[in-house]
Formats: C-alpha cells, structure tokens, sequence
C-alpha cells in the first residue's frame, strides 16, 4: 500500500471516499507493475468513461453533471469493498476490505475513472460487470430527465503481459475503453454515412474538424439565441 495516498480534493468527494487522484494513482499502477513483473503475479487495470457526460452538463447543468461524478467516485467505493467471487464451486478470487488494496480506483479527470486490480482475468471481469450493473442500477432510480439523455458507461480492460510497461498497459485499457465506445453507437444507414463523408470532406477543404462539430453547433445556436432577445 502507497504511503500517504493521495484521495485528490474534489468538492464532491465524501469522507468515505477511497478513489485516489491522477497522480497517486498512476504512481501505484506503475510501482504495482514493477512487483507484479518481477513476482509472476497478476494484474489488470480497468478504463471508465461515461458516454454522453456532456449532455448532463449542457441539458441539466453542472451541479447535475457533479452529482453523477461523486455517484460514480461513490460506488466505486463500495464495489471495491465488497468480497469478488467467482461463480458457485470455483475458489474465491480475493475477499476485500478497506484494508485491502487489491483493488484502487483513481479519478483520471473530468468523467473517466481507472482501476487498477491484482487479480487475474476472470477477477477483472467481475469488478467490470460488477460496475456497469451497480451504474445501470443508479440511472434507473433517477428523473427521466437524466435517464432521457441516455447516460452509460465505456470501459476498456487491459491485462498485463510478460515484459510489459505501466505506459503500455494503461494505452491498451484506453484504447479497449475507446473500442467499447465504438461498439455502443447505432449502426449508421447508408444515407447516414453518405452524409458523414461528404461533411467531412468539407471539414477537411475549410480546415475544420469533424470531431468539434457538436462544439460549432452550441456556439452557433447561442449567437442565434442572443441574436434573437
């Protein structure tokens, strides 16, 4: 265990918060994947970003969108907590406690969130399910509101490799986390694609990105708004 862990000193933060800041907590992955290659041991790290976090902030305002982090920092918190065990008649992978640092979440900023876990692979698959459902569970007891703008998570798991840097596996666990986003989204028709290629084209020829379409569009739609008062 990291000495003097650093629990960040977000506003949304409880007192029972566990989550650790960027910093600290990429200091553990890295010293954790120093022990883990040099004992044979095993250990993964999980990637969290919430799909769609930017229409909580714009639709419902920031207070909402802070409200959603610390449920997040919240539960992460107590599935980490609670024992991970495998299905019935297999041995059980860890049983945790606040004690145990088998498991550390760290708030990487804005609405993405890692965890780093000393387990093997079926015990990661756990802690991934085990959060998605705990998530699904949240959004459903909200306002219809919050559950309209279709709020969910992309996760991304890395395992590590024999010979493999703490660099590596964290932009595995990225990239893993980007392809789970990918997989989400609704298949495209032909006329949906036709569209999306000729706009960027023309993104291309008038130097823009399509990626800050979303951010032209807000900003276009307030110039309307106070052109219109």
């Amino acid at each position: 265990m990291i000495p003097e862990r650093q629990f960040g000193s977000e506003s949304n933060k409880s007192a029972s918060d566990t989550v650790l800041d960027k910093a600290a907590w990429h200091e553990e992955v890295e010293r954790a994947v120093k022990e883990a290659q040099v004992n044979d041991s095993p250990l993964s790290v999980i990637f969290i970003d919430v799909n769609h976090f930017k229409e909580v902030n714009d639709n419902l305002g920031h207070t909402a969108g802070d409200e959603v982090i610390a449920e997040i920092r919240k539960l992460l918190t107590q599935q980490l907590r609670h024992s991970v065990s495998r299905p019935a008649g297999q041995r059980d992978i860890v049983s945790l406690s606040e004690a145990d640092d088998s498991f550390q979440a760290g708030h990487i900023g804005g609405d993405e969130f890692a965890i780093l876990c000393k387990t093997d692979d079926v015990g990661v698959k756990l802690i991934e399910r085990r959060v998605r459902k705990s998530f699904d569970e949240y959004m459903t007891s909200q306002d219809v509101s919050l559950r309209d703008l279709d709020i969910d998570l992309a996760i991304g798991v890395s395992i590590l490799q024999p010979g493999m840097t703490h660099e590596q596996l964290l932009s595995l666990a990225d990239y893993e986390m980007y392809e789970d986003k990918l997989r989400q989204l609704p298949p495209l028709t032909d006329e949906q694609k036709d569209v999306i290629v000729r706009m960027q084209e023309e993104f291309d020829r008038l130097g823009l990105r399509l990626r800050d379409i979303g951010k032209y569009a807000l900003v276009l739609s307030r110039q309307r708004a106070d052109l219109a008062e």
